[in-house]
């Protein structure tokens, strides 16, 4: 493994982890060898050793396998961060040291209505601010909720993630559920938007993967079963290097949640996936330009199918999108993390010019 270059640094998410489950966040340790064949070394951290300046070390053996020694490294030896947690990156000296992603984009993506504001205006259905710090708000929000075009409506948490704050309800019970947390004061910003209608996901969309991946496929089209086709997108200066994934909730009692879903690579006809690289594209485009001019970002774009079969934009993720892996998903596994390291390699020249 290279160790002329300044070590590259993967922050992945969970507390306390052992050496070994953290390699599941870089990809079982294939992102490892990844940034070493570009010539760099990538170090691992948790959230409470990075602000210590604890790092892991990996050593990949002759059969594959990765073993760890630990080093303490000065922020100012980092060439480049691979910031996986959710949040702002703020230890002392880290400033100067190019992350993927930004704190401000993390920033403008931590805000629903922000994003929509800034960014996604053009492509989301209207989302609408509701706050519940002010209780006689209550009649501006209650117009605010009739005005919607459809009978049930969509409350989320403004800086919420996924679909774990999703609320569906009736036009009524929403105004209802509103006021009794205007009572309280207690209850984050929500926004608010109108129920989403899904089709049927269009001909032409196919598994290439397993035999059951591809029976599933077929399952979810002619039952209407939810989906939802995910745009990866690496922004590495001009270039930008895309990757979809197809989601499928494989039973229809059960709403759309990472714990319930499946996740399959596809393939699709030209047409479709040239339109879905254009907007993901302009979205991408625009949110690093909100943001300040990012010139390296990791995002995933979520497309819908509406009752017409064309897609839409349901959410942006631009603070630290779950990543498929390559023992899942081989196809999108390999290219974005590939696309990562080749980013991350680039963050590292950009700063030792």
């Amino acid at each position: 493994m290279a160790t002329e270059k300044s070590p590259l640094v993967a922050v992945h998410t969970l507390q306390n982890t052992t050496p070994e489950k953290s390699l599941h966040f870089v990809d079982d340790g294939r992102l490892i060898q990844d940034v070493a064949e570009l010539g760099g070394t990538l170090v691992l951290s948790t959230r409470d050793t990075f602000d210590k300046g604890e790092y892991r070390i990996p050593h990949i053996e002759k059969d594959g396998t990765v073993q760890f020694s630990a080093a303490s490294l000065g922020t100012d030896s980092l060439s480049a961060l691979y910031a996986r947690p959710t949040g702002s990156i703020n230890r002392p000296g880290s400033e100067s040291v190019p992350k993927l992603n930004a704190n401000e984009l993390k920033t403008l993506a931590g805000s629903k209505i922000e994003l929509y504001e800034k960014v996604l205006s053009s492509y989301q259905v209207e989302t609408h601010l509701v706050g519940f710090d002010d209780p006689l708000a209550m009649a501006s929000i209650a117009d605010t909720v009739h005005a919607v075009a459809t009978d049930r409506v969509v409350l989320k948490e403004n800086g919420g993630f996924g679909g774990y704050s999703t609320k569906v309800m009736e036009k009524n019970d929403a105004l209802s559920w509103i006021s009794e947390q205007l009572e309280t004061g207690k209850t984050p910003d929500h926004v608010l938007q109108p129920q989403i209608m899904f089709g049927r996901l269009p001909d032409g969309i196919a598994a290439v993967g397993t035999p059951d991946e591809k029976a599933l496929v077929e399952r979810a089209r002619k039952d209407a079963l939810l989906t939802e086709l995910r745009m990866f997108v690496v922004k590495r200066g001009e270039d930008l290097d895309m990757v979809p994934i197809l989601r499928v909730v494989p039973d229809k009692t059960l709403a759309m949640k990472g714990t319930n879903d499946d996740y399959i690579d596809v393939e699709m006809p030209d047409d479709l996936l040239a339109a879905l690289r254009f907007s993901t594209a302009d979205i991408m485009n625009r949110a690093t330009a909100a943001a300040g001019d990012v010139e390296f970002a990791l995002g995933a774009v979520d497309y819908y199918f509406d009752e017409q079969g064309l897609p839409a934009v349901m959410e942006a993720n631009f603070r630290s999108p779950q990543l498929p892996i390559t023992s899942e998903n081989p196809i999108a596994g390999r290219a974005l993390h590939k696309s990562i390291a080749k980013t991350l390699i680039a963050m590292s020249n950009q700063k030792e010019q």
